[in-house]
This record gives structure tokens, sequence and C-alpha cells, in this order.
């Protein structure tokens, strides 16, 4: 916004640039809301072309290919936690096409994003709780949802016990995950491993937890 502020304080800025200002059916406006911050905060009247009537539905697909980020998407379908449930849906919809979490090369579109906000338990699963503490919001509701398709109850349980470290023995996969995730923040923040080794090794204990093994 200061960027395009400052150009229209210059005269460089022409907002009739083929950029056109789009409204929802309900007046809402979905693209457009930098240059109009900009014009307020600069104080100098601009001409852009208004595009009225866009559909709600349709206007998820605006500048797909730009860096608009999906976290729009659910703001503007009234979720919470906007950031965090938008890494979780990435995450998810890499893990369900076996790909690595680490995989910056593919990017999935608004579409199939919201296909997987939509049909999978995200918004319940991000709070901050003891579990959501230990690992971290984003990582904690990713854990959950993935646990949750096995087990809800196994799920609660298992972050529960994670989150708060009571109740746990020797050999108790849980213990051996939350060691590993003490010695991680234990280490240099320059050296630390990326989020996604944490769910690697979340997923690894869980399913170990639940066949009993030690």
């Amino acid at each position: 916004v200061d960027v395009l502020a400052r150009a229209m304080d210059r005269g460089e800025f022409n907002g009739l640039n083929g950029e056109t200002l789009k409204f929802t059916l309900a007046g809402e406006l979905v693209d457009g809301q930098h240059r109009l911050a900009a014009v307020v905060r600069s104080g100098v009247a601009q001409k852009f072309v208004v595009v009225r009537g866009v559909d709600f539905e349709a206007a998820d697909t605006v500048d797909t290919g730009t860096a608009r980020p999906f976290s729009g998407v659910l703001k503007r379908r009234g979720w919470s936690g906007t950031n965090n449930a938008a890494a979780v849906s990435r995450w998810l919809w890499l893990y369900d096409q076996e790909r690595s979490l680490l995989d910056r090369n593919v990017k999935p579109s608004h579409q199939e994003l919201l296909c997987v906000a939509e049909a999978n338990p995200i918004a319940e699963a991000i709070h901050k709780d003891a579990f959501g503490m230990f690992v971290g919001v984003t990582n904690a509701a990713f854990l959950r949802v993935v646990f949750g398709r096995e087990s809800v109850d196994d799920a609660e349980l298992f972050a529960t016990r994670a989150g708060l470290g009571t109740g746990l023995e020797a050999g108790d996969p849980i213990l051996a995950f939350r060691s590993r995730v003490i010695n991680m923040k234990s280490v240099d923040a320059s050296a630390r491993l990326h989020p996604a080794f944490t769910v690697a090794w979340g997923i690894k204990a869980f399913n170990a937890w639940r066949r009993g093994d030690s």
C-alpha cells in the first residue's frame, strides 16, 4: 500500500491500466483493496474501471496466478485463524497427494485447497491448547486432522498427553515424540528443522502408540 501511495503522490500511478475494481453481486469488494487503501493514504483521487456483479464463488479465482493468498479466500467465507487454516489446508492437500510437505514446487489452486478445507474439520482443530503451544498451532491442527481420520478419541488423547507430558512411561512413543520436539527446541533457531519434520515424527509416534509399540 505504501508503494502505491507514494506512486500516487508522485503522479506516477495510472488507475486506467487495465486492472479493474471488482465487486460481488452483494457489493463486496474482492479485488482492489490495496489500490483503494493507497488512494485513502495518499489523498490523491484516481480513476478506475469498476466491474460489478462478480459471482461470489468466482471471486475465489481472482488473480490466483499471483501472490494473492488462500487465506484471503477463507477470510471472505467467514473463517477465523485464516493463516493457520490456509497452511493446514495446503499440507493436507500435499499429504493426501502423497507428496512431501517440503515440496515447494507444487502449487495447488485455490479451488483445490478450498475442497480440502471444506472436507476436513480444520477450523475445529485450530486452538491454542497445551498441544498447540507445544508443537505449534498449525502443526497441532494438521496432526489432529490426520489422527482424527483414524480415531477422534485417540487423536485427542494423544494430543492431551503429548501436550501436557503427563502419564507417560519409559518406552511410550508419545514420550519419545516429546523428547524429540524438546531437543529440537533447544537447538539454535538457525539450525532448527522444518515443521514438516515435527509432524512426521508425530504421525510415526501416533501410529506406534496405537499399535502398542514401545
